[in-house]
């Protein structure tokens, strides 16, 4: 994972190591009665989730890396409107979702698409329990077909079902996160996963079994009497 630029006034202490597992809202306080380090302890927890939604808008790797940037200075300029009612962690989304649709508006230019497969590394990770090499290429090619396919749907739709099924978001967080109602984001969950659906048909679905007409069997029976 790469270092993150910190706001101006910070110590330049390595990004990648482990802080403690202190809960968000307490390094959050920690920030705001002046322990700046705290701050770096929550992009470090964080800037995975940050990166990839600031991916899901641009879907380039380079703006994704700027933009990631922007959303941590901005929220550390902002955390102290940091609203207790929820998680740290989905008011951070808030407040970067707001972040990269600001920054989609100013950049309508068009966009190189990179899969989404390739993104991070941490995309193509099998589980443990993958039988063997043969069994981990297979899920790996899957999963590749099934994020690039994501990468293609539309922002609306995009962003929901990646909150839902990478980040692990209820739909009422992402509710929060996208500024509407919880049964929009079903709607849109819904239409994404129809989308993918269809688009994946006959590649990671079945395509349905096609039916023979009788009337043709009994023609070719015929026609061998």
């Amino acid at each position: 994972m790469q270092e993150y630029l910190i706001p101006d006034g910070m110590n330049s202490r390595n990004l990648t190591a482990n802080p403690p597992q202190t809960a968000d809202e307490t390094l959050v306080q920690s920030v705001l009665d002046g322990q700046d380090d705290a701050f770096r302890d929550l992009m470090v927890r964080h800037q995975t989730g940050v990166y990839r939604l600031a991916y899901y808008w641009t879907g380039n790797r380079d703006d994704a890396h700027d933009l990631c940037q922007e959303c941590f200075i901005h929220l550390y300029r902002v955390l102290n409107r940091y609203d207790s009612r929820y998680r740290f962690h989905v008011w951070m989304y808030k407040v970067c979702n707001n972040r990269c649709i600001n920054w989609l508006k100013a950049n309508r230019r068009a966009r190189e698409m990179i899969p989404f497969s390739h993104m991070t590394e941490e995309a193509l990770d099998i589980p443990d329990k993958a039988p063997g090499p043969a069994e981990r290429i297979s899920h790996m090619e899957v999963r590749q077909t099934l994020l690039d396919a994501v990468q293609r749907l539309p922002e609306k739709y995009r962003v929901p079902i990646t909150l839902r099924y990478l980040e692990e978001l209820s739909y009422k967080e992402i509710a929060v996160v996208m500024g509407i109602t919880v049964k929009n984001v079903e709607i849109r969950i819904h239409r994404a996963k129809k989308m993918l659906h269809e688009s994946l048909k006959g590649r990671l679905f079945p395509e349905p079994a096609q039916r023979v007409e009788p009337a043709v069997e009994e023609r070719s029976s015929k026609e061998h009497v």
